[in-house]
């Protein structure tokens, strides 16, 4: 990200979170190498296009780490949902 210039803010976020879910979908493509040539080609994208790309990331990710909460969750024995409805006191 350096080398090419890109400054924090929305973009940086969007391709990162694009850059994460092509290593979500293909660990072995996690090189120096490959990553970096696949930020100069979402660098080139506009705006709503990168966004999208962002976006569908980010759903992947958060999606991935559900499953493995609900694994945790049947590992260990944990019930789902939020606990007891409790009414706050006057």
């Amino acid at each position: 990200m350096k080398e090419l210039g890109i400054k924090p803010g929305p973009r940086m976020g969007w391709i990162l979170h694009a850059l994460l879910e092509e290593i979500l979908d293909a660990p072995e493509k996690n090189t120096v190498e490959h990553l970096s040539e696949l930020v100069k080609s979402l660098n080139m994208l506009g705006d709503a296009e990168l966004r999208t790309l962002g976006e569908r990331g980010k759903e992947k990710k958060e999606e991935l780490e559900e499953e493995e909460i609900e694994k945790l969750h049947a590992k260990h024995g944990v019930r789902s949902g939020k606990g007891p409805d409790r009414k706050a006191r006057a």
